[in-house]
């Protein structure tokens, strides 16, 4: 990866204000990437509950799909190594 690359030069030629706008880029980057796997998996969970409402029935399957999205969701949410989430409780039920 060119970004990596690019870190290790500017930490060993010293340039740690570059190296850290770098870093604070590519947070950005893998945060925006969790936000719009929490988003598939919103898309999904609520075709499934539409499905559900319109047709007041509900399948094997997308009973499944409904518990899968919502783990999903949650399991992406987490921030493993930091701790917390990418997106809180209230903005989750907004984007909902």
């Amino acid at each position: 990866m060119q970004e990596l690359q690019e870190l290790r030069e500017h930490i060993q030629s010293g340039r740690y204000a570059e190296a850290l706008a770098l870093i604070d880029e590519l947070d950005e980057l893998s945060r925006d990437d969790k936000i719009n796997k929490i988003e598939s998996y919103m898309e999904i969970l609520l075709i499934h509950l539409i499905k559900q409402q319109v047709e007041k029935r509900t399948t094997r399957s997308w009973d499944v799909s409904i518990r899968n999205a919502i783990q999903k969701i949650n399991l992406t949410n987490k921030r493993r190594k930091a701790g917390g989430t990418y997106l809180e409780e209230d903005e989750i039920k907004e984007a909902l």
